[in-house]
């Protein structure tokens, strides 16, 4: 019985650490990769805005590549430390924040049940994301 208590605490703290982890470090390589660049908005600003908007767009490009780089180290860790189950919940969560983020990226208004977006990829992201909790049970105990 405290096995199966234990197991249960596991699983869902686990599962909102690595939805935690897994959310923000999407955002910000996905957000890196499809944010539109704004040179084209700065060329009739004064010389000073537009070099400080170079080196701004050269530290979003180290940021985004620097974050991809973390994101490749903790798949590794995930998968050193615990199994490729929790792997696959890691990755099952950041397949799930995708269309949500995009749309977030398009629209650029925050994601809500209102003004997410609707159809058939919504229910299909949330049974997906449902389903991580099970493989992370299925992994962790």
């Amino acid at each position: 019985m405290n096995d199966i208590i234990l197991c249960i605490i596991k699983t869902i703290v686990g599962y909102f650490i690595l939805l935690f982890l897994t959310t923000n470090l999407l955002g910000i390589v996905v957000r890196g990769i499809f944010e539109k660049p704004f040179n084209s908005k700065t060329e009739s600003y004064h010389p000073i805005v537009q070099k400080e908007a170079i080196k701004l767009n050269r530290a979003n490009t180290f940021i985004t590549i620097f974050f991809t780089f973390l994101m490749v180290v903790f798949y590794y860790l995930l998968f050193y430390f615990w199994n490729t189950g929790v792997v696959l919940v890691a990755a099952m969560l950041m397949i799930a924040r995708l269309p949500d983020l995009l749309y977030e990226i398009r629209t650029g208004t925050k994601v809500t049940s209102k003004t997410g977006p609707k159809g058939f990829l919504k229910y299909i992201m949330l049974i997906i994301d449902w389903s991580a909790l099970i493989v992370l049970w299925l992994a962790l105990c």
